[in-house]
């Protein structure tokens, strides 16, 4: 047997799609805002573009839930693990049936 090429041990290229910056408006009358850039990790078969079309739904739905959270909770490495909890629950709804596999917070 002939040994494996390395991109075969490594397995399939990893699928991203980039998400354009979105800003997110939480503090209500102080006028508040979050600026996110979002990088996501598809499964290898679904396509990344078929994200883009959901990109206001998910702007929408992340400003509703990082309002439920609080901007005062998501400082420091607690406050990114709430963030990317935040973003991958979202996403993963507003896009089914694609499949999320990871969730990188750009800035």
């Amino acid at each position: 047997a002939k040994p494996a090429s390395q991109a075969e041990q490594l397995g399939p290229k990893p699928n991203y799609v980039s998400l354009p910056a979105m800003s997110i408006a939480v503090g209500g009358s102080s006028g508040r805002e979050l600026d996110v850039k979002l990088l996501l990790e598809l499964d290898a078969k679904d396509k990344g573009d078929a994200v883009l079309g959901y990109q206001t739904r998910i702007e929408e739905r992340l400003g509703d839930r990082v309002r439920e959270i609080g901007l005062d909770r998501l400082q420091g490495a607690e406050g990114a693990k709430l963030l990317k909890g935040a973003v991958a629950s979202v996403v993963d709804r507003e896009v089914r049936p694609l499949r999320i596999k990871d969730v990188l917070i750009e800035k």
